[in-house]
């Protein structure tokens, strides 16, 4: 399962010089190119000058571009993660444990040239990750999210016993993402109205599409002898029961994961949870029925 921490100063600033060390070589990479436009100084190059200006013109706006651009687009894209966060395992979250936006990322990547000064030390950033209980730099705070470590911790995670007392693993997640299984809902709904060898046809496909969730949800052995259209029906059979138990979708992240995750293993913290829930309700329900009475 996983488990959040606040990230501590070291490792969020080994993750940045890794992260700046990429920019670097692609800062340099950038520059490299661009010199190798630049005609041979010397009479007959009037235009040298100007080239020279546009040269550095371009270099200043992708050295911003870069700068900026490089962590909102990477933490949007890989759920919080830059490449120096994931080697680091960590994770940029909004408060609450959801899923950065493009929004926030945004945000609290504008507000670093705040905590960037003075220039290239992150005095400010760094005092800001001490101060704050919450280990926050004036980017986090504006944007309300929050640089967490993401470790995971290896349990032996079982559901309810089968009928002969063998407990199986529990479900922390759908084999289908949402497109994946409507497309599977939307064949198995309506496979009684295909003619019989476009039927088929559309199941080899299907099948095809979704092979490695069949070998994860049958195994190789099961499917040998069955055909496409049974095997179909066992997974859409399996996805729609895992639903119907409020399994998280396989692409779900943030919060959503993490749910899951603590209910499907019967956290300690969820059996707190539950425990407390259902006294309220209890407590409610009595309060509820003396008022009736009276």
């Amino acid at each position: 399962m996983f488990s959040y921490t606040i990230a501590g100063v070291g490792s969020r600033a080994l993750a940045a010089i890794i992260d700046a060390l990429i920019c670097l070589v692609i800062l340099i990479a950038l520059g490299l190119f661009l010199s190798t436009l630049q005609p041979p100084r010397g009479a007959g190059t009037p235009s040298a000058g100007v080239l020279d200006a546009w040269a550095t013109a371009i270099f200043s706006f992708a050295v911003f571009c870069l700068l900026w651009g490089y962590y909102v687009i990477l933490e949007g894209l890989a759920d919080g993660q830059t490449p120096g966060k994931k080697l680091l395992r960590l994770r940029v979250v909004r408060d609450g444990g959801y899923s950065v936006t493009f929004g926030a990322s945004a945000v609290r990547n504008l507000v670093r040239f705040i905590d960037f000064q003075p220039f290239g030390t992150y005095a400010i950033g760094i005092a800001s990750v001490v101060i704050s209980k919450s280990g926050k730099r004036l980017g986090d705070i504006v944007a309300g999210t929050i640089v967490v470590r993401e470790s995971v911790v290896r349990e032996l995670v079982t559901s309810a016993p089968r009928g002969g007392g063998e407990s199986v693993p529990a479900t922390l997640h759908t084999t289908l993402s949402e497109e994946e299984y409507s497309v599977l809902e939307h064949f198995i709904q309506r496979r009684g109205e295909l003619e019989s060898g476009r039927r088929s046809a559309l199941a080899a496909q299907l099948a095809a599409r979704l092979a490695p969730a069949l070998a994860a949800s049958s195994g190789a052995a099961a499917m040998e002898g069955t055909s496409d259209l049974a095997r179909l029906v066992r997974l859409y059979d399996a996805e729609r029961d895992a639903r119907a138990r409020g399994v998280v979708s396989r692409h779900e992240k943030g919060a959503a994961r993490e749910r899951n995750v603590i209910i499907a293993t019967r956290s300690p913290r969820w059996n707190a949870f539950a425990t407390k829930l259902a006294e309220a309700q209890r407590v409610h329900f009595l309060s509820g029925g003396f008022k009736f009475v009276h």
